[in-house]
């Protein structure tokens, strides 16, 4: 036991010195650094990576139309399949980041990510050769699983752009994920009418095999402190020094590093609320994309085709809010250091504040107009709304992840990846009961409540978040 814990503690001894060496000379002397890459380099590693979300989104969303003929094919008439067939990807995308953020910054983020992509591909070929609905849960909880762009993302963003940088950089990051939403539902719809769902995931098979073999061939590794054990003299002479004392006890090494996302959650206050609100947020957004094509199609008598059309006005309120962000949030970070001489991670929360006002508003406006069977811009309009706020709260607690934890940012992210993927997963199998009991307009109008009530919490952690971030050592010893 004794020689365990000494091996352990000196592979902790070698991440924190590698840790420290990206702030000292050895790193500004590093040949490879991300930062030092040119920015039309940069910027192809942002679109390759943000593309592999765009269709990771395609994947989840573009057979939300064609449930109702998944299930007519599979003779399933339980209506809990409705949303099961959509979120159990979620519940995949929640125990992924557990595995994939600790071994990204322990192997680097692109034998992680490659490996990943590739799986990816296997299970969604898998799914569309289904021969049943439980063969088509499992293999899309294994493509969620296998999912590993969400997690590395952000941190690949925060590993080659500078902090002043960054928040300019995810919202455009955010904005071509936001193809997904856009083009998803109008897909799905279409070729499912057409063609049959099968063909809907096979064509997103086909495009993430082709992107995944163009980065293959493109993207270099971006995680400074693997850069470092690779071509740092003194990193390389450090590990040698340590190499006979805890080569026996590798994989005990491994598991502390899976523990870090756990570690994290556990010592950081602000780490777990942003976590859970982004969560919450996600949730509900979610329940009310899975829950659109028979609440048209009823109401307001569209086609499997035209169905998708109504699943633009989430992605176009986005779309407004990730201006917003990317236009001001950087300026309002360079403000805050030119007035207080720094800035700290905490003033990106400004807009999810903002963001945590919009949302309930969405849902009402959502909710009412239903109930009232208004003519169908009006319920468009509330989703558009709800689709801004979600942009207000998204971008700007990832980016707050990546200022705020810096080198383990990548299991930071896990955590909010995780608690958002359960949210996904869960929350939206309570729309078709609640809107069967309380009706469209109270039953959003009690969503709406719920966000509304952390409306507090969000002003709160703004100003006073950096209280309660909580104290790095504990989750890097």
């Amino acid at each position: 036991m004794a020689a365990t814990i000494d091996s352990v503690e000196a592979a902790r001894q070698i991440d924190e010195e590698t840790r420290l060496l990206t702030k000292s000379s050895e790193y500004d002397d590093l040949q490879d650094s991300p930062l030092k890459w040119p920015l039309w380099y940069k910027w192809t590693v942002v679109v390759l990576v943000e593309l592999m979300v765009t269709l990771d989104i395609f994947g989840t969303f573009a057979i939300v139309p064609a449930v109702p003929q998944i299930l007519q094919e599979f003779h399933v008439s339980n209506p809990l399949y409705l949303t099961l067939v959509v979120s159990i990807w979620e519940l995949g995308e929640g125990i992924g980041p557990f595995i994939i953020a600790p071994l990204s910054e322990h192997y680097g983020r692109m034998p992680v990510y490659h490996v990943g992509n590739t799986l990816f591909v296997l299970c969604l070929v898998a799914s569309a050769t289904s021969t049943n609905i439980s063969a088509l849960i499992a293999f899309r909880f294994l493509s969620g699983l296998t999912t590993t762009c969400l997690t590395l993302g952000p941190s690949i963003i925060g590993d080659v752009f500078i902090q002043e940088e960054r928040g300019k950089t995810m919202a455009v990051a955010l904005l071509l994920q936001k193809l997904g939403p856009f083009g998803a539902p109008l897909l799905g719809s279409y070729v499912a009418q057409e063609k049959g769902w099968r063909c809907v995931i096979g064509i997103i098979a086909i495009a993430v095999g082709v992107l995944h073999v163009i980065s293959l061939v493109s993207l270099r590794e971006t995680y400074v402190p693997v850069l470092l054990r690779r071509q740092s003299k003194l990193c390389r002479n450090i590990v040698a020094s340590k190499f006979q004392e805890i080569k026996a006890e590798t994989a005990a090494r491994h598991f502390q590093s899976l523990l870090r996302p756990l570690k994290m959650l556990c010592s950081s206050p602000m780490l777990f609320i942003v976590s859970f609100y982004i969560a919450v947020s996600y949730g509900l957004g979610y329940l009310l994309m899975t829950t659109m094509t028979p609440i048209f199609q009823s109401l307001y008598g569209l086609s499997l085709k035209d169905v998708g059309w109504a699943f633009l006005a989430q992605p176009t309120g986005n779309v407004l809010g990730i201006i917003l962000y990317g236009m001001t949030s950087d300026r309002y970070l360079k403000y805050n250091i030119q007035r207080h001489g720094t800035a700290q991670p905490e003033s990106r929360l400004l807009f999810m504040a903002i963001g945590s006002i919009t949302l309930p508003i969405g849902f009402f406006v959502y909710g009412w107009t239903l109930a009232y069977s208004t003519y169908w811009m009006a319920p468009l309009f509330g989703t558009a709304t709800i689709g801004f706020s979600l942009a207000l709260i998204v971008l700007p607690i990832q980016n707050y992840l990546v200022d705020a934890f810096e080198d383990y940012a990548a299991s930071a992210i896990a955590v909010s990846i995780i608690m958002q993927a359960m949210s996904g997963a869960f929350l939206p199998l309570a729309g078709p009961p609640l809107y069967s009991h309380l009706g469209y307009g109270w039953g959003n109008g009690l969503l709406g409540l719920f966000a509304a009530a952390f409306v507090p919490v969000t002003i709160a952690t703004f100003r006073y978040g950096y209280l309660i971030r909580g104290d790095r050592r504990r989750w890097t010893n």
